[in-house]
């Protein structure tokens, strides 16, 4: 009943698209992020809590190019509420998704892709590299 009486995180469609080179480092990344708002404004994710460059800091993946498209809609569903670390949790489970397939097509070991494209001193992080 504390389940079903206590708001969700905003339910996303995430699409994403990942350039790769023969040896499986990343090239470029886009991705088309889709929140569902909810029916009304006030739990609705905002310009500061929308996943932009800022949700993008905790992906811990070096990706030279980037393109990103964020947005919210209002819908006639009943309103998500902010959790802590809001479009974390999803922006994270779908790319940890994501570079599993990517692994998948060539048979390369997932670990392994991982360990090439983390992020390493120095290097910009995609939160850095993308403007809107």
């Amino acid at each position: 009943e504390e389940l079903q009486a206590s708001s969700a995180r905003h339910p996303a469609d995430i699409t994403r698209k990942t350039a790769v080179d023969a040896h499986g480092r990343f090239l470029a990344h886009a991705s088309d992020v889709v929140y569902d708002g909810g029916a009304y404004a006030g739990g609705k994710p905002g310009p500061n809590l929308l996943p932009g460059p800022v949700g993008y800091a905790t992906i811990g993946y070096q990706v030279p190019h980037v393109r990103l498209a964020v947005s919210a809609f209002y819908t006639n569903t009943i309103p998500s509420a902010h959790v802590r670390a809001p479009a974390d949790v999803q922006l994270c489970f779908a790319w940890e998704q994501h570079v599993d397939l990517i692994a998948q097509a060539p048979g390369a070991d997932p670990v392994e892709l991982r360990l090439l494209n983390v992020i390493r001193d120095g290097q910009p992080a995609v939160a850095t590299i993308v403007r809107r």
